[in-house]
């Protein structure tokens, strides 16, 4: 049924459009949204408006579905964010965006900015396109990439430790999203090259993913990143690195001791 409306959907996307502009101008406390055979929550919550996937969505589809609600509400997002939780041993990713009702925009970028001094990295909404800024782990570290950054890279992906691989993959993905944005250091690297890496890292995680709880394709990894267990892991050491200041830490450690590693039972035995 999912696969039929979501098909409904692409050849008459105007219809679709239509559903949701109407659910928003209806909108009283919260209502549930139906895009794309997707569900979607949408809520006021301390003056700002939320919307919050119900299920781990598509980055396009929720871009899509922001960018109707904005034109609808008549003013945009001011973030996006995967927000996770963790119960029984399962992790459910919600991917969030927030659209603050009486705030102008240089409110909104003061706390902003407050918000990143006191927690090292925010994401943020600026200028119609989604940018994920951070303060603090922004450049490509030596520790985790060489000198010059990629020298003999995939070398050192294949031989890095678990701890390396999760925060060299944190920092390509968020790169990878904001390369083109001016804040970032290192902008001679295109999309086309970090993600080449990024794939190049990505790959490396079968190392440490045991049995996937179906059949892929472990040479693919827009196939791994899709899948339960990779998105388990990930979230696993996004939860243990909590804050920049544990990253910078341990990456102050692995300076001083090269064979520095983290004391922490691996990925296989936390989930055996």
């Amino acid at each position: 049924m999912g696969q039929l409306l979501k098909a409904f959907c692409i050849i008459f996307p105007s219809y679709e459009e239509q559903r949701v502009k109407k659910s928003i101008k209806n909108f009283k406390n919260n209502v549930d949204i139906h895009y794309m055979g997707n569900s979607y929550s949408f809520y006021c919550e301390d003056n700002s408006y939320i919307l919050k996937a119900k299920k781990r969505v598509s980055r396009r589809e929720i871009e899509e579905l922001s960018g109707i609600i904005s034109s609808t509400l008549g003013f945009k997002p001011i973030c996006f964010c995967d927000i996770y939780t963790k119960e029984n041993g399962r992790i459910t990713v919600n991917p969030t965006i927030e659209w603050s009702v009486n705030q102008p925009p240089h409110v909104i970028e003061s706390n902003i900015r407050s918000s990143a001094e006191k927690t090292g990295k925010v994401i943020v909404y600026p200028n119609g396109e989604f940018l994920i800024k951070t303060w603090g782990l922004n450049t490509f570290n030596p520790i985790l990439f060489g000198t010059p950054p990629f020298i003999n890279f995939e070398e050192k992906v294949k031989t890095c430790d678990e701890a390396d691989l999760y925060l060299i993959i944190d920092v390509l993905a968020r790169y990878n999203l904001c390369v083109n944005d001016k804040t970032w250091k290192d902008r001679k690297y295109n999309k086309a090259d970090i993600n080449k890496y990024y794939e190049m890292a990505i790959l490396e995680t079968n190392r440490f993913i045991g049995e996937m709880s179906y059949p892929i394709n472990r040479n693919n990894p827009s196939e791994i990143v899709h899948t339960k267990e990779y998105v388990d892991w990930f979230y696993d050491w996004k939860e243990y690195f909590d804050n920049n200041e544990i990253i910078n830490s341990y990456i102050g450690l692995k300076k001083d001791n090269s064979n520095y590693r983290v004391k922490r039972l691996p990925y296989s035995a936390i989930k055996s």
